[in-house]
């Protein structure tokens, strides 16, 4: 099962019309797994940046 944040990457990514599909459970191809491999790679640098923020 994918998290919202995943699915809100793969959605962009991918196009609203795959969500669904992710949703229920389907595993990312080919072409949506560097999305999510990109996501988490860069998580924690993402929410330090947000933290640094006033």
């Amino acid at each position: 099962m994918h998290t919202k944040s995943e699915l809100l990457a793969l959605g962009y990514n991918t196009g609203s019309g795959n969500t669904l599909t992710f949703a229920r459970g389907a595993h990312p191809g080919s072409q949506a797994q560097p999305c999510l491999d990109r996501l988490h790679a860069n998580w924690a640098k993402a929410g330090k940046a947000f933290s640094a923020q006033p």
